[in-house]
């Protein structure tokens, strides 16, 4: 994932799941 540092990290990325690995 690229990193965004004007976003705020999202519990979705630091939740290990389909949704993580669909985003990277």
């Amino acid at each position: 994932p690229h990193p965004r540092p004007h976003l705020p990290p999202h519990p979705r990325q630091a939740r290990p799941g389909p949704l993580h690995q669909a985003h990277v």
